[in-house]
């Protein structure tokens, strides 16, 4: 009997790891324009802190640039993604979450005008509240892929800036998606926990 309990809380322990490999969250920004009145992505709201303080909020994730004290450097919503003008290189770009977020982020991201490809050390730096930090470089177009994986602890805001490459003018950030676990695995896991541990119990029971 106790191999029974001990295969079954594999069996869903195992399911609940499976389980948690990833269902991808495409937070897109292009929908703040709806938040300022219009059409989606067909206006260009100004997510500068120094002009709108509280970006633009949508479902759980608030986007947000901050000029880092350069009056040039401004970044708003288009209809292909965020898009940093002037000095826009010289800010940061945050997207502040509400609830804490657990799994992997990926976004692309293109530097207009750049000579690469760059090295990471002159592409996009994106740092998690979590202290998670990485660098990212580009192709030889200016087009690069942000890809982090599941970190060891929840963060809840992830700021990018972009590191040092003076032949790049502008930035743009799209496609992004973060990683979330599918919510019956926690059932799942458990489930299966409390089955090992069951199991645990009854075969220390036998051997006394």
């Amino acid at each position: 009997m106790t191999k029974w309990i001990f295969t079954l809380a594999l069996l869903l322990t195992v399911g609940a790891g499976i389980a948690m490999a990833d269902i991808p969250v495409v937070f897109d920004p292009t929908q703040c324009a709806d938040a300022f009145g219009d059409a989606p992505g067909s206006g260009s709201p100004d997510i500068t802190f120094s002009n709108n303080p509280n970006g633009c909020t949508l479902g759980n994730v608030t986007f947000l640039y901050d000029p880092a004290g350069d009056p040039s450097a401004t970044a708003q919503v288009t209809n292909h993604g965020i898009d940093g003008f002037g000095n826009g290189l010289n800010g940061l770009l945050e997207f502040i979450f509400s609830t804490p977020i657990y799994g992997g982020l990926r976004f692309d991201f293109s530097l207009g005008t750049a000579t690469g490809p760059l090295a990471a050390a002159d592409g996009a730096l994106v740092l998690l509240d979590n202290g998670v930090s990485q660098t990212f470089g580009t192709d030889s177009t200016g087009f690069g892929t942000v890809y982090i994986p599941t970190p060891d602890a929840p963060y809840t805001q992830v700021t990018t800036l972009f590191t040092a490459d003076q032949t790049a003018t502008n930035f743009n950030i799209s496609d992004m998606t973060y990683d979330t676990p599918e919510p019956g695995a926690y059932i799942l896991l458990g489930t299966g926990l409390l089955f090992l541990g069951c199991a645990r119990l009854k075969g220390l029971r036998r051997t006394r």
